[in-house]
């Protein structure tokens, strides 16, 4: 895996991602607002003309770990690119093949999830929340020596650069640097021809030690003042209400979202399962069975209208201090 690259301008939330949920006949404009009261979900809309997505949701090498000479440096531009590239046609494709009750969407949810997952880990808003989920990550090393030798350059970074990215996400250095190394061993090839982080998304398909499902929330043009906000820390979190269970939800463009929830079979049979009742048995029958993931889909219904105001209720809660939407006014109900 190469790491040299020239880009200094970093995006957090990729500039794809963003033109899937642009001001309409502005490819390259977004809509930003300010936060003014979290417990109201009041936004004050920035700019009515947009914000440019070229320098939007990025931060000058967040990312870098080695300055090199003509400009050059050691980053991770290349290993997100290889999601990133993907997104685009991955999401076109999921909602293509819903609309048309096609069920063979696995490559494409699998797809999609990989950069979202991706982007609830290399937000600088969630640095402590990566830390506490996947801090563990850190304490582990690369094999091979190529890889060991720039993991280690992690450490040694010490710049202007390293301070004012630590004062604007409010982390230490420390924190900074162990979150750069969970990034770094989340992108690696681990032995499989896997990454972590590919296995991490596969596993939420595969793990019969969890249940797991989707529900694709749309809204089509027929609401045009309706659309799917995105906050600056690029998910919602909804495990507040799952009693410690996941479920996040993503942006999949300015008309659809995606709720992804995982339940712990062991902790729902400890919790639901009747003391009289062989819970050992009901779980191995359970595990004999082949896993299963269904997808829900609710469009242009009430449902789905209630489901979108709540999503961009907890967009605007959660975020640190600013959403992004395709249109002027952020709905929530």
């Amino acid at each position: 895996m190469s790491f040299i690259d020239a880009t200094k301008n970093q995006h957090y939330v990729s500039q794809v991602e963003q033109r899937l949920n642009s001001i309409s006949g502005a490819g390259r404009k977004i809509y930003t607002f300010a936060l003014k009261d979290r417990e109201t979900c009041t936004v004050e809309l920035e700019d009515p003309k947009g914000t440019g997505i070229t320098s939007n949701l990025s931060f000058t090498d967040l990312y870098t770990f080695e300055f090199l000479d003509e400009g050059k440096r050691k980053n991770y531009e290349h290993a997100f690119g290889k999601y990133e590239e993907k997104i685009g046609i991955a999401t076109s494709s999921l909602l293509d093949k819903i609309k048309a009750n096609d069920e063979d969407i696995i490559e494409e949810l699998n797809d999609v999830l990989r950069l979202k997952f991706l982007n609830f880990i290399r937000n600088p808003y969630n640095i402590i929340k990566v830390l506490n989920s996947i801090g563990v990550l850190a304490d582990h090393k690369p094999v091979k020596n190529e890889l060991l030798e720039d993991y280690r350059l992690l450490e040694q970074r010490d710049d202007d650069g390293i301070q004012r990215i630590c004062q604007v996400f409010g982390v230490t250095r420390e924190q900074y640097l162990r979150w750069m190394k969970v990034i770094f061993l989340s992108l690696i090839d681990i032995g499989n021809g896997e990454t972590i982080l590919e296995n991490l998304v596969s596993d939420l398909f595969e793990n019969k030690e969890f249940a797991t499902a989707c529900t694709i929330y749309g809204i089509s043009d027929t609401y045009s003042d309706k659309r799917v906000a995105i906050s600056d820390r690029s998910y919602v979190d909804y495990s507040e209400i799952t009693d410690g269970d996941l479920m996040m939800a993503f942006n999949l463009n300015a008309n659809y979202f995606i709720k992804f929830a995982l339940l712990d079979v062991n902790r729902f049979m400890d919790k639901y399962i009747h003391e009289s009742m062989d819970k050992e048995k009901i779980k191995l029958t359970f595990l004999s069975l082949q896993k299963t993931v269904k997808i829900y889909v609710q469009e242009d219904n009430d449902e789905a209208l209630a489901a979108l105001a709540n999503y961009n209720q907890h967009a605007v809660y959660q975020c640190h201090s600013k959403v992004f939407c395709s249109v002027r006014d952020i709905y929530i109900g």
